[in-house]
Parts: C-alpha cells; structure tokens; sequence
C-alpha cells in the first residue's frame, strides 16, 4: 500500500471522527433542524467509502442478523411508497434515508475500533451540548419571555423545535448521564455528571411533558439490572423501596391535590387520535399499509392532529401490520440478543436508553424512516452504541489468548 493511498484511508476516517462529534452539536446547538443533516452526510460518505475496511466488516460479522433486520424493515417502509402510489422518487428518497440511519448505526463501531476512547469523547460532547441548550433555552424563557405557546412551556430554539421533542431530546441525554454516572468510579466525572443530570432534569420540568418521566423511570429499572456491583438481593431491595417512594410521592400529590395540576391537559386527546388511526388502518390496506407518503390527518371538535402521536401505530399505519411485525421482530430480537450478551459495557448505555425511547414512542412520534431527528436519539443511537459490543468482544478475546 503506497503511502499516499494510507493517509487517505486515514483521513476519510478522521472526517468520519469530525462528523460524528459535530452532529450532536448541530442537533442540540444548531440554528435549526437542517444544519444536523449535514454531519449525517459526511458520515455516510466516509462510511460508504470505507465499506470493505476491516471495521465494518467486524460490525458487520457479529451483527448479521440485527443489521440484515434492520435493513429489511427499512427498505420495506421506503419501497411502501412504490406500491401504493408508483412513487419512484419519493421511494429513493426514503431508500436515501434508511441509507442514512444504517451508516450512521455503523460508524460508532468503527470509529471505536479505529480510536481508542472514542465513545468517552462522544459522551462528553453530546452531554454538554444538551446541557448547554437547556441553559439558553431556560435563559431565553426568563430573560426574553419567549412562549410561542398558549400554555407557558419551554420551547428550546434551534431542532427541539417544541416543548415533547425538546423533553424527549434531554430526557434521552439525561439516562446516558445516569447511566455514566451509575457505572464510572471516578469521583469528579460523578460529580461533574451529577450537575449535568441536574440540569438536564430541570429542562425537563419545565418542559411540562409528561411522558418522558414514566419513559425515565421505566428504563432506570433496566439500568439497576444491568449494573455489574450490585447483588441480586441488594437490587431487589432498591427495587422495593422505589415503588414504595412512588406510592408515597403519589399519596402527598393527591393530598395536596397537586394531581390536578398534572392531569390538567388530560390525556392530550391520545385516545381519540388512536382510535381515529386504527379506524383508517382498518378500513384500508391494513396488511401492507398506506405507504409512507400518506397523511394521517386526524381533526377532533376544534384541534387538528397531523400524526398518529404513536410510533407503532404510525408504523402500523404506514407500513401495515406486516411492517409492524418487522418492526417487532427487530426490536425482540435486540433485546434477546443483548440480554444474553456478557460482559456489558456498552450495553449499559444502550439498553436503557432503548428502553427509555420505545416506552416514550408509545404516546408520541411519526415515522421511524426520517432524517436525523429526536428519533434518532431514541431509537438508532442505543442501537449504534450497542454495536459497540463487538469492539469489547473482540478485546477481550484478544486480552484472554495473550493471557494464554
């Protein structure tokens, strides 16, 4: 290999490096939405261009069958356009996507492997970058008085263009800091990751979303069976004395009679917007669904509704029970696989935050196939740390036969 050739290779892996590092910048720092589609685009190039190195191909070999899923799924949603309306264009457009969402799942796996100590830089940048939006977003609520909205709300500027996604967006950062924070035993990254969640938490408040704190209690329990020092015993307890403190903050709610303040908006209309989707699902192609160009446009008395607030009955509406089934399929085959995966080292961060992400996505969400948005965060990004897994095998094969 001639030297020039080698400092290409590695230069279209220091690209990969910068745009992996950029893109939670751009996301949560970004003016708005569409700068963080193009360090999406750059991974993908570097990605594409180095699809027959030897880190993709280990990517690949030890996640055959979850990456082979994955890709069936999405080319089915993308190909659902061309069967329903003939739409070639709109079909590669989306096949563009699915593209997207697969090089970006890859890229953490390689640059791992290529760098050591990738994923720590990764936390640190995407932990601050949320930090540091919730800070202005709370700066410009106070400072300038600004609420677009009726109710007043936090609406962080820039991608987390209104208060759920902007919940969702720092909800999922703040389980990779409780997860980081649950699993280091260094004291100051603790105590700097305690300010961190603090501040992520206080975002969330004054979000008002709901949703995201059943999603963050839900995945704090998976995040307890996956810690490595705790005994059996010892998180059976925690486990007891947490939903004791639940009944009781519940009881010291309804006394004081804070519950009305939490039930105030209700259910937010979910059950009449799911019960209008299922009804249009079911008296159309409810097998193969209405194609991703479809518009479910739901209208109850004086609202309008443009999504199925559901990511599995927006797939189901879209894709049809067979793309709901795929769907299924690769979500039960992740969580089996990864439960019987050991060590964990990776999985600690990504199992919860999958977690997190698909007890939210029951309230909220549109189509799984997009560009780059809170989705991301909640669905491809746990699956992208879990392809990491390979990394940690591999190191520890190799750290086994030199022992030998």
């Amino acid at each position: 290999m001639s030297p020039l050739f080698s400092k290409l290779l590695d230069l279209r892996y220091y690209c990969l490096y910068g745009a992996a590092l950029l893109l939670p910048v751009t996301f949560f720092l970004g003016k708005s939405s569409r700068v963080s589609f193009f360090p999406t685009y750059i991974i993908a190039l570097c990605v594409l261009s180095l699809v027959a190195s030897h880190e993709i191909r280990q990517t690949v070999k030890q996640n055959r069958l979850s990456l082979g899923l994955l890709t069936l799924f999405l080319a089915y949603l993308a190909l659902s356009n061309l069967r329903m309306d003939q739409s070639i264009l709109s079909s590669a457009l989306f096949l563009g996507y699915g593209l997207l969402i697969l090089c970006f799942v890859v890229s953490l796996s390689v640059l791992e492997q290529r760098f050591k100590g990738f994923f720590g830089v990764f936390m640190l940048i995407i932990i601050v970058s949320a930090c540091l939006s919730v800070c202005y977003a709370i700066y410009v609520f106070h400072a300038l008085d600004y609420q677009p909205l009726d109710e007043p709300r936090l609406y962080a500027l820039g991608g987390l263009y209104n208060p759920v996604v902007s919940a969702l967006s720092y909800g999922a950062i703040a389980m990779l800091a409780l997860s980081r924070y649950a699993s280091t035993k260094d004291h100051h990254q603790k105590i700097l990751l305690g300010i961190s969640i603090i501040i992520l938490l206080t975002g969330l408040i004054y979000t008002g979303t709901r949703s995201v704190w059943i999603g963050l209690f839900v995945a704090s329990f998976s995040l307890l069976y996956l810690l490595p020092d705790l005994s059996t015993s010892r998180k059976r307890r925690i486990l007891i004395i947490t939903q004791l403190c639940l009944i009781v903050v519940l009881v010291v709610l309804w006394k004081f009679g804070f519950h009305e303040e939490i039930l105030r908006r209700s259910t937010s209309f979910r059950i009449e917007i799911w019960t209008e989707v299922l009804s249009s699902v079911f008296s159309g192609p409810y097998i193969l669904g209405h194609g991703l160009n479809a518009e479910e446009v739901i209208k109850y008395q004086d609202y309008v509704f443009e999504h199925p607030h559901s990511i599995y009955l927006a797939t189901l509406f879209y894709g049809g029970l067979l793309g709901l089934g795929l769907l299924m399929g690769f979500i039960g085959h992740l969580y089996w696989s990864w439960l019987k995966i050991e060590p964990k080292p990776y999985l600690i961060y990504a199992l919860p935050l999958m977690t997190y992400g698909l007890t939210c996505l029951l309230v909220d969400g549109d189509k799984l196939l997009t560009k780059v948005n809170f989705v991301w965060l909640l669905v491809w990004l746990p699956y992208a740390i879990a392809l990491m897994h390979t990394v940690s095998l591999r190191e520890n094969s190799r750290l086994r036969e030199a022992e030998t």
